[in-house]
This record gives C-alpha cells, structure tokens and sequence, in this order.
C-alpha cells in the first residue's frame, strides 16, 4: 500500500534559486516513490519544470536538484525506460 501523499507546497515559486530550509514533506514522499520503482507517465515527462514542480506539489529548487537527479539515475539503471 501507498503512503499518504503529503500535501503540496504552498507556493512552488517560493524556492527556485536557493534551497528551502529543509526538505518538503511532499519532495521526500516522490523521492521515496522513485527508490521504489515509481516513474512518471508520458504527460508529466512533456511539462516544463515549472509546471512539473507545480504538479508534483514540490519546490522548484526541489525539481531541480533533488527529484530530477533522482529520476534521471533511477531511469537509466531501469534499461526499459528511455532517457531522453
């Protein structure tokens, strides 16, 4: 079973440039999906990251430098998922 998705950052906008004084609860439960095999479907990999960021319920700087990372290296040790 799923955990209970946290709720979405208040505004995304608020962290872009400089890290959020700790990690958002929300950032931390879709890193925790992506350890467990969890990817995106073909219309969250289309957004932007700004819309990605707005989506997912998580800071921009988060996007950027947490989830990302993330699912980039999670995608390419999956050889089934493409990376473009």
């Amino acid at each position: 079973m799923k955990p209970h998705k946290p709720p979405r950052v208040t505004d995304h906008y608020e962290y872009w440039n400089d890290p959020p004084p700790e990690e958002s609860e929300r950032c931390a439960y879709w890193l925790a999906q992506i350890a467990e095999g969890w990817r995106p479907n073909r219309r969250l990999r289309g957004e932007c990251y700004d819309c990605s960021a707005e989506i997912l319920g998580i800071y921009i700087w988060e996007y950027l430098n947490k989830y990302q990372p993330a699912l980039e290296a999670a995608m390419r040790a999956d050889s089934t998922w493409p990376v473009n």
